[in-house]
């Protein structure tokens, strides 16, 4: 596969957004988890955003090249969050789990399922870290198909998810709205 040489000014506000998450999500050292929850409900809503501006992730391949083509090399071995979420994790304790109609347009009769925010928080850092591992290796082609591919298949599901998940726990559930500073 070859991809063409691409440049687009969304990437790179994308790439530092997604490096600004996945930063939040893995680094959390010098963090208490309110403060994690904090900067990843600023940071979500503005990687989907950008993710929005980004082009069409075919504009970076030779036109025999197809994502078909593309992904039956990739490989996926990550599994479950990263250790980053653990704290996270025991803050939310029940509260991670969540109520959701995955599809708002199917029938009535399909029901809800119930979310994770943590595994949102941990499916997006995977899909946004494979695009950062392209865009530091200077392949800003290979890190547009990650991203927008990815986008639209699987990270913005959970992103939206992850939102609304936010949302509620800041309105209804005793944690603290983003302060806004950061």
């Amino acid at each position: 596969m070859r991809t063409r040489e691409y440049s687009h000014p969304a990437l790179t506000e994308f790439a530092a957004i997604a490096g600004a998450f996945c930063d939040a999500v893995a680094n959390v050292d010098h963090r208490t988890p309110e403060a994690q929850l904090d900067l990843l409900h600023r940071l979500l809503p503005r990687a989907y955003s950008a993710a929005l501006q980004l082009p069409d992730a075919s504009v970076s391949f030779e036109d025999h090249d197809s994502p078909a083509e593309r992904d039956a090399g990739a490989t996926h071995t990550e599994t479950g969050p990263p250790q980053g979420l653990d704290q996270l994790a025991s803050f939310l304790g029940v509260r991670r789990f969540y109520r959701e109609v995955f599809d708002p347009y199917a029938e009535s009769s399909d029901g809800e399922v119930t979310g994770d925010i943590i595994d949102d928080f941990g499916d997006i850092y995977w899909d946004l870290q494979r695009g950062l591992v392209q865009w530091h290796s200077g392949m800003a082609g290979e890190a547009l198909w990650e991203w927008r591919f990815n986008f639209q298949i699987h990270w913005g599901e959970h992103a939206t998810s992850a939102l609304r998940a936010m949302f509620a726990l800041s309105a209804w559930n005793d944690v603290p709205w983003p302060t806004g500073a950061g």
